[in-house]
């Protein structure tokens, strides 16, 4: 398979060194033990998963979904403008003490 993405993220000392004794002892790069090991995760976590309680979490969902409904078409912005005002009197009341 041919690798085109990159990805990069920062790792403590201690954890970087382990990487590379360990892809050491196993004879390959740190990039081919990090491949290895994201795909073995990838793929013990895809089989845990149970396709009935997917099922049922779908379903309970989907009872919800459309189920708020109104003739006010100014709802969203009044509830938008209602969330800001809060906030600001929480973060204006916390910089107060």
């Amino acid at each position: 398979m041919q690798k085109t993405e990159v990805y990069s993220w920062r790792v403590d000392a201690e954890l970087k060194s382990a990487l590379e004794v360990a892809a050491r002892a196993e004879r390959m790069s740190v990039s081919k033990l990090l491949d290895r090991i994201a795909a073995e995760w990838l793929r013990r976590e895809g089989e845990s998963t149970d396709p009935e309680k997917e099922r049922r979490i779908r379903a309970q969902a989907m009872r919800y979904l459309g189920s708020i409904r109104g003739k006010d078409p100014a709802r969203a912005r009044e509830a938008s403008r209602r969330v800001t005002s809060l906030l600001h009197r929480k973060h204006a009341r916390n910089r107060a003490d």
